[in-house]
């Protein structure tokens, strides 16, 4: 999908497979830095948490609340491009 849209804005057909290599690793890098990120501020979180009483309870809920908070959101997004159009 997005070849096609790189040759209707008239990218050569020689420069279509650097654009996209080039693109793809962007995307790479973009996520290796929020998945480094998270894994930093949520080490962060478990040294700070797990020195008081209620930190092992918030801990061990953390990844159940984001885990929904992701389901709901993949669930929308499903919906949307299903019904919505």
């Amino acid at each position: 999908g997005f070849a096609s849209v790189l040759r209707d804005y008239g990218l050569p057909r020689d420069a279509l497979v650097p654009a996209l290599a080039a693109f793809n690793i962007g995307v790479e890098i973009g996520q290796v830095i929020i998945v480094a990120g998270a894994f930093a501020l949520f080490l962060l979180l478990g040294r700070v948490l797990g020195r008081t009483k209620w930190g092992a309870p918030v801990l061990r809920a953390i990844p159940l609340v984001l885990s929904g908070a992701i389901l709901l959101l993949g669930l929308y997004w499903t919906i949307d491009r299903v019904f919505g159009g």
